[in-house]
């Protein structure tokens, strides 16, 4: 029987991970980035997964690496020094 990553503080971890996603800006007539733009989406096809992922506390805080059992599923691995 599966069971959900947790915390040492009981508290069940979420996974993370970290995309790029890239924001446009309008050129003013300074020749400068002016005001930011954005559409209120995101295209996916322009997000880039930097490869960084985690299991973190929304808690207490804490980090711990990504492992799989082996069926694939998350489980957690040693804890993330900040």
């Amino acid at each position: 029987m599966y069971v959900k990553p947790i915390c040492n503080c009981e508290e069940p971890l979420k996974y993370v991970e970290e995309h790029v996603v890239p924001v446009s800006w309008y050129i003013t007539g300074e020749g400068v980035p002016g005001q930011r733009q954005f559409t209120g989406s995101i295209d996916k096809n322009l997000t880039g997964f930097t490869g960084t992922k985690w299991l973190k506390c929304d808690k207490c805080g804490r980090k711990y690496a990504v492992e799989y059992d082996d069926k694939k599923r998350l489980v957690r691995g040693a804890p993330i020094k900040a």
